[in-house]
């Protein structure tokens, strides 16, 4: 809502300066207030209007606001700009990058192999979902079976719900049910529900 009533008076800022030094910022801006032309022209003045060197960082976090809301609709985009926001991304930035790129996944966007492997190490913990099947172990299996590396995933969902079965709880099964069954394995997801219901009777 802010940035709508303030939209009008951003779009009118002529302080090449102050553009220069904030642009991305006004372009963050003005895609929540929905005006796409205007972000763009933002976006590009970070390096056209004289300002300091361009935040590499937040020019990727702009591309993926644009993938992850639908702006940007190329095939291509997920896995280049996935790996723009890994291979830019700091200690600091590290968190919201992993949140962006579970993101692009949640809308079927194969990732680059540079932002699983990121995903794969610190930053991907920083998305624990308190479950036995942490967000990291569900993203990378849907990064996975996004990308057709069913091996991968397999061998991902055995580690992760073979740890400690004792701990796995409905909600961690139901997640990996859903994602094997809506990437064409539903066999096999109705065999791994029928295992876990088998485990569970053995263990009553």
């Amino acid at each position: 809502i802010l940035a709508g009533v303030l939209r009008p008076y951003i779009a009118e800022i002529n302080d090449f300066e102050a553009i220069g030094a904030n642009a991305e910022f006004f372009a963050i801006a003005m895609l929540a207030a929905g005006d796409q032309g205007q972000a763009n022209r933002f976006q590009r003045m970070a390096s056209v209007e004289g300002g300091p060197e361009e935040d590499a960082f937040l020019q990727a976090w702009l591309d993926g606001v644009r993938v992850v809301s639908g702006a940007d609709r190329s095939s291509a985009s997920p896995r280049v700009v996935s790996r723009r926001l890994a291979d830019t991304a700091d200690e600091a930035t590290q968190s919201q990058t992993a949140r962006m790129l579970h993101h692009f996944l949640v809308f079927d966007g194969a990732l680059a192999p540079e932002a699983v492997e990121f995903l794969s190490g610190d930053a991907g913990d920083t998305l624990s979902s308190g479950t036995e099947l942490s967000v990291k172990d569900q993203i990378l299996v849907r990064s996975n079976l996004n990308s057709g590396s069913v091996g991968e995933a397999l061998l991902r969902i055995v580690s992760a719900l073979g740890r400690d079965p004792d701990r796995t709880q409905s909600a961690d099964l139901a997640e990996i049910l859903e994602l094997l069954s809506t990437h064409g394995y539903e066999p096999e997801a109705r065999r791994l529900a029928l295992e876990a219901l088998n485990y569970q009777r053995v263990g009553d």
